[in-house]
């Protein structure tokens, strides 16, 4: 008996939940570990976590009670989710699928539901840590979220959809505009032996045209996009340092924690956008090691702006400046280990981030006296 050919919408369902449980698989172990280093010598790892998950609900909650922040707050949270959405457009839609779509006779209906559907699965975590969180200040009851408690569900609950509506949109977006520019600077580009594009490429470094050009109009611009987040993100930690000083062991953690995830990360993506390009390359006199140098040196530019802000937050006062070399020179040692050329095998190199990430938070739970 022939199998009855899957719909669109049982289609991409199959493949996301495919691609999220394989991101799970390879990454969920560090979460898991993360979780462990942090909840060290606490008295429950459900306590750590119900901890953390309050935090991310907390400003939304207190927001609650002032209402001319209460929509900032419910739209700047809503922001963050969407850029989770953002971080997670291979998975719940690879651009590979667009002439496929536009060929199929897709109901735009159907096409927006199998959208928010495939964005909802892909929060659940996030919603879960939301649902969590909020319980915990609940149970908990402080004496200033009694009066609110109505307000604040209602908040976190137009957040969620916010986020949801939010991710929607932003895979609309990415549906229209995948092919679009390719075709307009075909179109645009001129032909002529003697046109300005060849002059230009004449005139241009190998740098440029290999490295600086592919991250914004060529095929490494899902790295671009990637190094921008990063070095937003990594910003953060240097600015919780400047406002709550008090907690800089925990900003610190933080800011090694995600320079490290971000370092892997964008490693991994250059390496996927730039080596078909290289290959095409082959023919070229330049020295392949150079061209690997050179697009492993591009995973640590987005740590310099997050590192400034770091060190200029840091207080003048009660820091060991002894470990707080060690601290950085561990830094750039782990941010180095996950440049290898050619790269180590899953176990090797999952074995070494673990181990650099407990040196990291190790280090920075010591830099203050």
């Amino acid at each position: 008996m022939a199998a009855l050919p899957l719909a669109y919408h049982a289609m991409r369902l199959r493949w996301c939940g495919w691609a999220l449980l394989a991101f799970l698989r390879r990454w969920g172990v560090y979460g898991l570990v993360a979780v462990a280093v942090i909840g060290a010598g606490a008295a429950s790892a459900i306590e750590i976590v119900s901890a953390v998950a309050a935090w991310l609900v907390l400003p939304l909650f207190r927001a609650a009670g002032e209402p001319a922040w209460l929509l900032p707050a419910v739209l700047l949270q809503s922001l963050l989710g969407c850029l989770l959405v953002w971080g997670m457009r291979p998975l719940l839609w690879p651009a590979r699928w667009a002439e496929a779509e536009r060929a199929l006779p897709l109901a735009s209906v159907d096409v927006l539901l199998s959208d928010a559907i495939v964005v909802a699965i892909g929060l659940v975590p996030l919603l879960l840590l939301y649902a969590v969180g909020a319980s915990t200040l609940l149970i908990h009851d402080p004496a200033w979220l009694r009066p609110l408690h109505v307000r604040a569900v209602a908040s976190l609950l137009a957040v969620i959809a916010g986020t949801v509506g939010g991710g929607v949109a932003l895979l609309a977006w990415q549906r229209r505009a995948v092919g679009v520019r390719s075709v307009q600077r075909a179109l645009q580009a001129p032909i002529a032996p003697g046109g300005n594009t060849f002059a230009a490429v004449r005139r241009a470094h190998w740098g440029q045209v290999l490295l600086a050009w592919p991250l914004w109009r060529g095929p490494a611009r899902r790295t671009g996009h990637a190094m921008t987040l990063a070095a937003v993100l990594l910003c953060v930690p240097g600015l919780g340092l400047f406002i709550a000083p008090a907690a800089a062991s925990w900003w610190l953690a933080a800011f090694a924690a995600g320079l490290l995830y971000a370092v892997t990360r964008i490693e991994s993506l250059a390496r996927a956008d730039w080596l078909p390009l290289y290959e095409a390359c082959s023919m070229l006199p330049l020295r392949p090691a150079a061209l690997r140098r050179a697009r492993a040196g591009v995973a640590l530019l987005p740590a310099l702006p997050g590192a400034l802000v770091l060190v200029l937050s840091l207080p003048h006062n009660g820091v060991r400046r002894g470990v707080l070399w060690a601290y950085a020179a561990a830094c750039l040692l782990a941010c180095l280990a996950e440049l290898p050329e050619p790269p180590d095998d899953a176990g090797t190199r999952s074995a070494r981030w673990l181990f650099s990430l407990v040196v990291l938070l190790a280090l920075a739970s010591e830099v203050m006296a």
